[in-house]
């Protein structure tokens, strides 16, 4: 049926028009990444630096990875907001539907269904034409009572139908029905999809912006109320698993004598992961892994003792339990993916 409404209709897909884009608003941000070594981070970081606002992704256009200056293009609120879902969803489930969305499969739009059927088919939808073959199926009284109060509830929503969406009866006589010339002229003046969506969504509002880059995940960098005009910049630290594991407030031990023991400061222990923020001798702060002194590998004075015992990649600790310097990874600790940052 809906093909022959096509044929009636004149309509070809080719009028189907584009979807609509939603109103965001985009803006630059600029974020400069440093590892926990102070390094700029690059693209090669693993767990792909993403920043977020509110659930909307931000597109990364450029990075200087000698100074980790990100450059990113964002967009407020962004097509994953819960404000854009719903314009999205307004404008494809009822303003398309009803006006330029095929109907049944077929080609004409909902609108265009009724002006056809308006124009052509009033003899097998008129109240005699129903009553007459619904008759058929309904012979007795009560139930003919029933079909004559069914067709009148009917007509009424025939009606319903013929006001709004006919083309036939809009003030633009076939270009527009009444709903379409209404909507048309309600955007002309501000936005029916923006008016319906804000009002839903208007405790979303403000939107965080996050980062999740590497093994640090920050939930709220900021918040918006809406795009800004000029974007201030962040400077942020991310923690690298490949890179050496770089901590605050490096320390060396202290030994009670009386005791017998010998411990480090408690701001230097890395939680519970057995990893404590120390010094090297070339005076970095750097995390290692806390063990018998039989453990190490070798004793030092320098860096260089390390590689000259055959573990190159090793720096050496100062100031730790063991009374001279010893050889440690300076990785394990972050490949272990203990927090540094």
């Amino acid at each position: 049926m809906y093909r022959q409404l096509e044929g009636f209709s004149g309509e070809v897909c080719s009028k189907l028009i584009s979807k609509k884009r939603m109103e965001d608003s985009g803006f630059q941000q600029i974020l400069y990444l440093k590892d926990q070594c102070g390094n700029g981070v690059q693209r090669t970081l693993r767990k792909y630096p993403t920043l977020r606002v509110g659930d909307s992704d931000c597109i990364d256009t450029e990075v200087d990875s000698s100074t980790g200056k990100w450059t990113l293009r964002c967009t407020f609120p962004g097509s994953d907001s819960g404000d854009s879902r719903c314009r999205s969803s307004v404008n494809k489930d009822l303003v398309r539907f009803l006006l330029t969305d095929p109907f049944g499969g077929a080609c004409p739009d909902l609108s265009t269904v009724i002006t056809t059927l308006e124009a052509t088919a009033q003899d097998l939808l008129g109240q005699d034409s129903l009553k007459e073959e619904l008759y058929k199926v309904a012979p007795d009284g009560p139930q003919k009572e029933h079909v004559s109060e069914l067709v009148k509830k009917y007509e009424q929503l025939w009606n319903v139908f013929k006001q709004a969406l006919s083309k036939s009866r809009a003030g633009t006589s076939g270009h527009s029905s009444a709903i379409e010339h209404y909507i048309n002229t309600y955007n002309r003046y501000r936005s029916f999809e923006g008016d319906i969506c804000d009002d839903l969504h208007d405790g979303d509002l403000p939107l965080n912006m996050s980062l999740q880059a590497g093994l640090s995940t920050i939930h709220s960098i900021t918040s918006l109320e809406a795009a800004p005009e000029k974007s201030q910049p962040f400077n942020i630290t991310v923690q690298d698993s490949t890179q050496i594991a770089c901590c605050r407030n490096g320390s060396t031990s202290s030994t009670d004598a009386s005791q017998g023991t010998c411990s480090y400061p408690s701001d230097a222990t890395l939680g519970d992961s057995g990893c404590v923020c120390g010094q090297t001798a070339a005076g970095a702060s750097i995390a290692f892994e806390y063990m018998e002194c039989a453990n190490f590998v070798s004793e030092c004075e320098s860096d260089n003792d390390c590689a000259t015992a055959g573990y190159r990649k090793y720096k050496c600790l100062v100031g730790s339990c063991c009374g001279g310097g010893v050889c440690f990874d300076p990785y394990a600790c972050s490949q272990r993916e203990v927090k540094l940052t």
